[in-house]
């Protein structure tokens, strides 16, 4: 490249960073002008504030939340995970676990799928088909070490990032 050209993409490059500068201070001053227009809680009258914090289902939430803390997870809950944990052995609890596991392989294959990851994608199916026929549903988990077929997770938020 000589020396004009690579002033003239300089050049470039340049005008395109002050564009996008240029661009993102215009927002950020935009949405300080559009956060400083909106009325705050201390500005109105107590009434007015009153109507701008309330809650329709505030009543519902609290009954609900007292509900679900006293009664549904002191009474049935907990006792349920104490003789799940006293009654099953660790294995048992590992290979239910491996069942449900199983059944979350959409979720990650359609991440490796939205990722562009094919090659996942392909483990996932390949992970879930050998588990699911020959692990009995997926009770049983085979040593999959020579098909490489581990650790086919996939975070669900991933594809976003890997998009750009």
């Amino acid at each position: 490249m000589t020396t004009r050209n690579r002033s003239t993409a300089d050049g470039a490059f340049r005008k395109a960073a002050w564009f996008w500068f240029a661009l993102v201070v215009c927002m950020v001053l935009a949405s300080g002008v559009a956060e400083a227009s909106k009325p705050r809680a201390g500005d109105a009258e107590p009434d007015e504030q009153e109507a701008l914090e309330t809650d329709p289902w505030e009543s519902f939430n609290e009954k609900m939340f007292r509900f679900n803390h006293e009664v549904l997870d002191r009474y049935f809950l907990k006792p349920v995970a104490k003789a799940w944990d006293l009654v099953l052995p660790d294995p048992v609890q590992r290979n239910l676990r491996n069942a449900v596991d199983n059944t979350n392989f959409v979720t990650r294959l359609v991440n490796s799928l939205a990722q562009g990851k094919f090659g996942g994608a392909g483990r996932v199916l390949a992970r879930v088909s050998i588990n699911t026929t020959i692990g009995l549903g997926g009770l049983l988990m085979w040593p999959e070490p020579g098909l490489a077929l581990r650790g086919a997770m996939r975070i669900p938020a991933r594809p976003w990032g890997s998009m750009g």
